[in-house]
């Protein structure tokens, strides 16, 4: 199945501290990670995180990922924008 091999990268950033992602669902896992000494949260199933917000410098950020990865390919992800 081709596209069950989909995948989807969206990074948004805007001014404030609002929640930019535009992903209104609820995951099971949530979990506060620092990524260069910012607080990022992390939202996600079954260990496998979809998203990503954080706030710096007076802007908010998101980084929205499907199908997920792990909290490490987050980390790298989060880490190869800020």
């Amino acid at each position: 199945d081709a596209e069950g091999d989909a995948q989807s990268l969206c990074y948004r950033k805007g001014i404030g501290e609002e929640d930019i992602s535009g992903d209104y669902n609820t995951y099971s896992d949530v979990k506060k990670v620092t990524v260069k000494e910012v607080s990022v949260t992390l939202k996600g199933d079954d260990g496998q995180y979809n998203q990503a917000i954080w706030q710096q410098d007076g802007f908010a950020y998101s980084l929205n990922y499907e199908p997920g990865g792990s909290e490490a390919v987050f980390v790298e992800m989060i880490q190869s924008v800020q």
